[in-house]
């Protein structure tokens, strides 16, 4: 996100402060790419604080246990649309019965 904003600052200011509109002329020219992916991103961002506050809402103790956040860990790797994952959790309990 920085990387984009920062092009456009040296873009905007070479128009603003040297007079030369080429900088910026290419920049609005690849304007709509960079902002695409741009969006792409701070989506991810809302997606993953949209989520986390509904798991957990404001003013409520966030405390959770091993096994409900290995599900709340599941269900946000659902939401994001990955393919069900090649290694298998192992809850504590399962691990110990599996040595005995």
């Amino acid at each position: 996100m920085n990387t984009t904003l920062n092009v456009y600052d040296r873009a905007f200011n070479d128009l603003a402060r040297n007079g030369q509109p080429r900088a910026f002329r290419e920049f609005l020219t690849q304007a709509p790419a960079m902002f695409y992916a741009l969006g792409e991103r701070l989506g991810a961002v809302q997606h993953i604080v949209s989520f986390w506050r509904f798991r957990f809402p404001e003013g409520q103790m966030a405390r959770v246990n091993a096994d409900d956040l290995i599900d709340i860990f599941t269900d946000f790797e659902a939401s994001l649309g990955f393919a069900p994952a090649q290694v298998s959790l192992v809850r504590p309990e399962e691990a110990a019965r599996s040595v005995a």
